[in-house]
């Protein structure tokens, strides 16, 4: 058996499928957020259900063997949507050979994918270049019934992972603005195919999910909504400038829609990472969650530049251009596979665990647990737990879906509140019974407690296990 790294969210991917296969999709899941959220909301149906059929054809694979192999697919299938796109969008060949290649052979993407990605999302990305590929053949096309294709393909992407949707949601929007002279009409086109394709996937989601969603603390600790408000007053200041570089320096008018495409979600994805980085720049994981659509604007770019299909202004402006974009690339790709592979160990799948953090403690809650007890974790710990046990807890591995009204407050008081006493209670108000603390010198990647002493020395407390750092407390009723 195959195991990803320990910061990887593939334990997400077999927990829920652990589930899937056993009782299906009904109900709520009661491992997760205190029982209170359906099992349907916790991902899309399609992977777990490939996963499940998988394991029943080839029982003796793991579902963490069968993540890992899905998650490598994944990267090809990715690689010939983007090669496809860029050929059919630039109309050479050549262009979409060297897009497909580079987009597959680019560091951030493959570490990103092991080391922090979870299955759903990792395939809804390699999805995204063909959902834009249904659309632009809807485009050439003058039946107004090849708009089933762009729609179908939307409501797939988003039955497998809705909140990693937002790229294909952007490609969209971007080929339809620039396909048409008047702009108006692509966006109005663009926006019925992602409202057509959304109000498809009702049927198994619902509305409470997608409003669930909307408001969760998900970007940057802020809601979807707040976020939106908060980058439209962001951008207010910095589009004039950012209009100014892009006119004056690319000269965008004389490009082709390939080069314009690549541009724009060259610039889309950097800005919005440029965002994230500011709202908040300890959350490296946020910030960082765009990188891999940012390293394909790259590898358009870069196929555009290599193949000169760039239109002739001042030729030692364009081969001025073609070198920078050349150089950073080859820096890019040499220290990111050079960085990459001086820490391996950090993101490549794994053979052994069994002095791993996760399953050690995951082991000693399975000894201590009855069927009704609720433990509190947080890091890695609390995402794989319910890969190999099926035991109660107060998070899970979708935070933003939860159907819980008070976890959140609780768990801030308990990771980062200076008082014990205010903690006892709100563990008490969750019905935890086992709380898992990490210090410092513990195995676990995120170290969340702000303040681990109070736990010490406040009394309800009760310690009954210590190794390697790692702390589980009895909490008194």
């Amino acid at each position: 058996m195959i195991y990803p790294p320990q910061t990887s969210f593939i334990p997400i991917t077999v927990a829920v499928t652990r589930w899937v296969e056993a009782n299906g999709f009904g109900g709520n899941y009661p491992y997760w957020y205190l029982g209170t959220t359906p099992a349907k909301y916790l991902m899309g149906s399609v992977v777990p259900s490939v996963l499940v059929m998988l394991h029943k054809l080839l029982p003796n694979f793991s579902f963490f063997d069968l993540s890992l192999f899905f998650i490598f697919v994944s990267f090809f299938v990715s690689a010939v949507g983007w090669g496809t796109l860029a050929a059919k969008l630039s109309k050479n060949k050549s262009i979409g050979y060297l897009t497909g290649v580079l987009s597959l052979v680019l560091p951030w993407h493959i570490f990103y994918s092991f080391a922090f990605g979870e299955v759903s999302s990792v395939f809804t990305g390699s999805l995204t270049p063909w959902v834009l590929i249904a659309y632009a053949k809807f485009k050439i096309s003058n039946s107004k019934f090849k708009i089933i294709l762009p729609v179908v393909a939307f409501a797939f992407l988003l039955l497998v992972n809705t909140t990693a949707s937002i790229p294909a949601v952007v490609g969209l929007l971007i080929l339809g603005l620039l396909k048409y002279k008047k702009w108006e009409e692509g966006f109005k086109e663009a926006l019925l195919v992602i409202f057509v394709g959304w109000l498809v996937t009702l049927f198994w989601y619902g509305p409470v999910y997608y409003l669930t969603i909307w408001g969760a603390p998900s970007f940057g600790g802020r809601s979807a909504a707040g976020s939106l408000v908060w980058v439209f007053n962001l951008l207010r200041g910095f589009i004039p400038f950012f209009l100014a570089l892009f006119v004056v320096f690319w000269g965008v008018k004389t490009r082709s829609l390939f080069a314009k495409f690549a541009l724009s979600w060259f610039l889309i994805f950097g800005f919005l990472t440029l965002v994230r980085f500011v709202a908040n720049l300890a959350f490296w994981l946020d910030f960082s969650a765009w990188v891999s659509e940012v390293e394909v604007g790259l590898a358009l770019l870069i196929a555009g530049s290599v193949s000169r299909f760039l239109p002739t202004a001042a030729i030692r402006l364009r081969v001025t251009k073609d070198f920078i974009l050349l150089t950073i690339f080859f820096i890019y790709l040499v220290g990111g596979w050079v960085l990459a592979f001086a820490n391996k160990s950090f993101w490549m799948p794994r053979k052994d665990i069994d002095q791993s953090v996760e399953l050690r403690i995951g082991k000693e809650l399975n000894n201590m647990v009855s069927k009704n007890d609720v433990v509190f974790l947080s890091g890695t710990t609390a995402f794989w737990l319910n890969s190999f046990y099926d035991i109660r807890q107060v998070r899970g591995g979708r935070d933003e879906i939860s159907q819980h009204p008070s976890w959140r407050a609780a768990e801030w008081e308990v990771r980062n509140g200076d008082s014990g006493i205010k903690a006892r209670e709100a563990l008490r108000s969750l019905g935890v019974t086992f709380l898992v603390v990490h210090m410092g010198e513990s195995q676990e990647f995120y170290h969340d407690f702000a303040n681990i002493d109070k736990f010490r020395t406040e009394s309800g407390f009760n310690e009954i296990y210590r190794d390697h750092g790692d702390l589980i407390y009895r909490i008194a009723r």
